[in-house]
This record gives structure tokens, sequence and C-alpha cells, in this order.
């Protein structure tokens, strides 16, 4: 397994995983960058200490949240999937390390959780409309295009997971 699922409970006692996948895409110039490009602003994460900011989102806010490893060792955070009702009910979303962004981790990752006993479908995905990646892994992943809307000032397109 290339991903670990983190309860609620898990999250306030295993600062140190949390701050893993915080570090995994906020901990350097190239992979800020590389998560925030296609972020519409109103959900960027705001100022200089991004590393504290995520940590804190996501031991509070996911309903469901799971690291996501470079192989099956699980010894390095390169990513991570959550699934939260911000900013709409049962919204998913993930990130990556620039790196490992097309070697299939995430693909991988997907296959695995898609089966967590804790999800609840249909499961909805917001994207900018200029992140073809995004688009491309959504599709691959089994996400149904459902229309495009303005989504925080941005131009984006919205998908849905029915289930299994």
């Amino acid at each position: 397994m290339i991903t670990k699922f983190i309860s609620k409970e898990e999250r306030t006692q295993n600062r140190v995983l949390i701050n893993e996948i915080a570090n995994a895409v906020y901990n350097i110039p190239e992979d800020i960058q590389f998560i925030e490009e296609y972020t519409p602003d109103g959900n960027k994460v705001p100022g200089n200490d991004k590393v504290s900011k995520f940590s804190n989102f996501l031991i509070h806010l996911p309903n469901n949240l799971w690291a996501v490893y470079e192989n099956d060792s699980q010894q390095n955070v390169v990513g991570f999937f959550l699934i939260s009702n911000k900013p709409h009910k049962n919204s998913i979303g993930f990130g990556i390390k620039k790196y490992f962004s097309q070697n299939g981790i995430m693909k991988r990752a997907w296959n695995e959780i898609k089966t967590h006993p804790s999800i609840k479908f249909p499961l909805y995905a917001h994207t900018s409309k200029r992140n073809n990646a995004a688009i491309s892994f959504l599709k691959s992943c089994g996400f149904i295009f459902k229309r495009d809307n303005n989504f925080l000032g941005e131009d984006s397109s919205e998908f849905e997971f029915p289930g299994l």
C-alpha cells in the first residue's frame, strides 16, 4: 500500500505525519508554485507559513484524509488525498510534490482509497479549466464531467464520481 488513512482522532495525536503531508507540498518554492499554479486565489494557503497553516487545515477540516507515499515502504510522504464538505459537500482534493507528479503514484493511490469504507458517494471535484493535468487525472479515475462553473472566481469544471 502506498496510502495510509488518517482518522480524525489520529490527526490530533500524530502531528508528525500531518506535518509530513504539509511539508510534501508546501515546503519548497517549486512545490508551492506547482500546488498553487491552478488553485483559485480564494483557496490558496495564505501567507508565508504555509506548512503550519496547511497542517492546521488537515487536522480540523477533512472528513477523510490519506497520506500518499512514494512506494510501499511508506517512508517518504509525497502527497495526499482528502474528502471534505468544504468548499462543497463530499469534495475530493489532492496534491503531490512536483517531482512525483507524472509517474502514476496518484492513480495507484486513488485505486487504493476509492474502496475505503469511510467514503460516501457520490464524490465531487472542482478544478480550474486551465488545469489539464487534473482534468485528465479525474477522467482517468472515472470522474464524470458535470458542468463548467465559476469556482472562487476561477473558470472551473465540476466532476462527479458516482461510486463503485
